[in-house]
Formats: structure tokens, sequence, C-alpha cells
């Protein structure tokens, strides 16, 4: 194991259920110490909490929710420009200008573009309890939730442009993404994790759900990836059915706050990180 300084890399730039924010340290503290010479694979990307912390000198990111890459890209290739939507949504800020902004998002929903992003990142900071969620028909539906968003700076979006210089960004599912994958290479899967109970998981991030035959086929082409002579890092929720899916590789059990109901309830919960190395 290794401990890396978190200053080398950057923070997230918007919020994302089951971001892993308040587990990144632990996680980086099971990256192999060589971790910045090998190519990084992460098919969840999520807000990307690891990825920018850890920021690998090489990565391949990709996720199925299209407004997360278009965000990623478009900080990568234009973060000055994202900034600038980022100020006039912050400068305009109300509720009724945060509908407005909604509604135009939902209307520009195959748009990819800086203007596109801005809005993204504006609506997931400035929603009820900072979260993305779409309907049936793909439509995001939250909720107004705050006076004062917090949103992010300039230098912290140059940081994340910088991060990303070296990493491919990618709309595919993890299958795609994982097929990339070499002997040698390290791969961070934080797949939605399932329920603890009928209530307590959020999965909600596009129109399909992550079921548990997805969970089954991860598993079982981390399994051929491991074989391969990949270093396979995982974290997912502590239950019988996921424990069983890693049986014989290492196990570390952690304690973590989470939402446990659609109340946004929060409770101590068990998480796993799982790994084969």
């Amino acid at each position: 194991m290794t401990v890396i300084n978190l200053n080398v890399g950057s923070r997230p730039f918007f919020r994302w259920a089951g971001g892993k924010q308040q587990l990144v340290s632990l996680l980086l503290k099971h990256f192999p110490s060589d971790y910045r010479s090998r190519t990084y694979h992460e098919p969840f990307l999520g807000a990307g909490s690891v990825f920018l912390a850890a920021s690998p000198i090489g990565a391949y990111l990709s996720d199925l929710n299209s407004h997360v890459v278009n965000a990623f890209q478009s900080v990568k290739l234009e973060p000055v420009g994202v900034y600038s939507c980022i100020k006039t949504h912050q400068k305009n800020h109300s509720v009724s200008y945060f509908y407005r902004t909604r509604r135009i998002f939902n209307e520009s929903m195959n748009e990819k573009s800086v203007e596109q992003a801005g809005r993204f990142i504006y609506l997931t900071q400035a929603s009820f309890n900072g979260i993305f969620r779409v309907n049936k028909d793909g439509m995001y539906n939250v909720p107004y939730g705050k006076d004062s968003p917090h949103l992010p700076s300039l230098l912290q979006l140059l940081l994340v442009s910088r991060n990303l210089m070296n990493a491919t960004i990618l709309l595919s599912d993890f299958a795609q993404c994982l097929d990339r994958a070499r002997s040698g290479d390290l791969l961070y899967l934080d797949p939605p994790y399932p329920p603890l109970n009928g209530t307590s998981y959020f999965q909600h991030y596009t129109v399909n759900r992550f079921s548990g035959l997805q969970q089954s086929n991860l598993a079982a082409i981390a399994r051929d990836l491991s074989k391969m002579g990949c270093l396979v890092l995982i974290s997912n929720a502590d239950t019988p059915e996921i424990r069983n899916l890693y049986k014989g590789w290492r196990i570390n059990r952690v304690a973590m706050p989470r939402n446990v109901s659609c109340k946004a309830n929060r409770a101590i919960v068990s998480e796993l990180i799982i790994r084969n190395y």
C-alpha cells in the first residue's frame, strides 16, 4: 500500500449520488505504489473523485450518463468556457432561474456543448440534495434546493483540465471500457450499489438501472481481467451477494455515512473495498 498526497490531484467539480469523496483517501491507500506507471481504467466515472485525487498519468474513463461525459470532455478542452457559463448561472441564480435552466437543459438533452456542461454543473449543485435524477423519459426532474450553491472556481476547473489531458473519456458501458484493459493495468470499479433494503439505494442516473445480473456480469469480467494480469480494485455494498461474487478476493470492510432512504436520512453503513492484489 502507499500513501498518496491528495494535493497532486483535484476535487470533483459537481456533486454525484454515490460519489467517493468521503472514501477516496482509504481507496488510494489501497492503490499499488507504482500506480502512476500503469494505465488506469474507471468505467463508472460519476464525479470522478478517485481519478481526480490520484491523477494517474494515463487513463480510460467512461460513464453511461452522456451529461457526465460531456461535462468532463468540456472541462478537459474548454475549462475557461465552462467557467464563464457557470459564472452566468451563479449571477442569475434564483428559484425561477433554476427552473428555467432545468427546462432548457431538458430541451437540449442531446446537445454536447460547453453551455450544456455549464447547465449540468449548475443544476447538480443547486438542486435538492445535490443529486442527478431522471424520470422514465430521461428528463431531469430534481427540484430547487439551494439559495447559495457551491460552484467550482476557475482554478479548480483548470486543475481538472490538467489531470484530464492524458485521459480518454468515453460514453460507454463498463464492458466496452474494460475491453481496452491489458495485463498490468489498474482498474477501479465503482458500480451502482445494490439495495441494503427496499429503499436504501439510488440508481436514477440514467433511464436504465443496474441490476443484479449486471453485478454478476461485472464480477465475471473482473475475474477474467484478474486472470489476464490486471490489478482490480472495487468498491461496493456490504451484502452477502457481493461478498459471494468476489469470494477468494481480499475484502476490507469500512463504515461510511450514507443516505439510506429516498428522504435522504443519514446512517452509518458498511461498504466493501475489494481487490485481487
